[in-house]
């Protein structure tokens, strides 16, 4: 590498160039343009083994190693500033990297209203249909059907897109021939893609409520078999 300052001569670079052109290399190596058999490769490869690198247990001398050091003078190190060594970026933590209540708190604020893509815009019912076809229930979705068949509640799963209302898909509705919709939520992803709770439940129950149909909503800590039992009666 020409050193710092320095700018090639017309000649220089014509001669650069000729060196580097396939005609050039093709007068002046006979095996230019060919390739090693698959056998000639395995022949070098037997031939080196066992064989150590030619700069192996060897030192630079204190002269070189002084005008290596000149060389560089001036230069900015690739990694000035930087940590050396590698760094696991989950190193210490189990499974899936965990972050803080702050920093889900700070991303949820961070995606709402109009920072999140998809404000204003909603599925159709082939999209949505699409979407959620044979979604399987989260384990929220999966500890409330527990319940429900424990006590043998008239309410069956359609989370898979397999029911709409509207524009909207329930967790649950009643078999009973009732409008009753239900929709089973964790908090911290709701706040994550929506202005708030209470909007997205606002918004989806005036939808529900153009259909006739009425929606009790669950959120993780609501799901126990007390308040499901006593919030389903109140609607009946």
């Amino acid at each position: 590498m020409p050193y710092k300052g320095y700018k090639q001569t017309e000649e220089h670079k014509k001669n650069n160039k000729l060196a580097n052109s396939g005609k050039h290399l093709a007068e002046n190596n006979s095996f230019y343009g060919k390739n090693h058999t698959k056998e000639a490769k395995e022949n070098m490869r037997i031939a080196h083994l066992g064989k150590p690198a030619w700069n192996k247990g060897k030192e630079y001398s204190k002269e070189i190693r002084e005008r290596i050091s000149k060389g560089h003078e001036g230069q900015t190190p690739w990694n000035k500033g930087k940590k050396t060594g590698q760094i696991v970026w989950n190193k210490g933590k189990t499974g899936l990297q965990k972050h803080s209540i702050e920093w889900k708190e700070k991303q949820s604020e961070r995606m709402q209203g109009e920072n999140n893509p998809f404000y204003g815009k909603h599925w159709t019912k082939k999209q949505l249909k699409n979407i959620l076809h044979r979604r399987i229930p989260t384990s929220l979705e999966e500890k409330f059907q527990s319940i429900v068949d424990k006590y043998n509640l008239p309410y069956k799963y359609v989370g898979d897109g397999s029911f709409i209302i509207g524009r909207y898909n329930p967790d649950f509705i009643n078999t009973n021939s009732e409008k009753i919709a239900i929709e089973v939520y964790a908090r911290y992803y709701k706040k994550r893609n929506h202005i708030s709770i209470e909007d997205w439940k606002i918004q989806r129950s005036e939808v529900f409520r153009q259909y006739g149909w009425e929606i009790v909503y669950f959120n993780e800590i609501e799901v126990n078999e007390e308040n499901i039992l006593n919030k389903l009666k109140e609607v009946k």
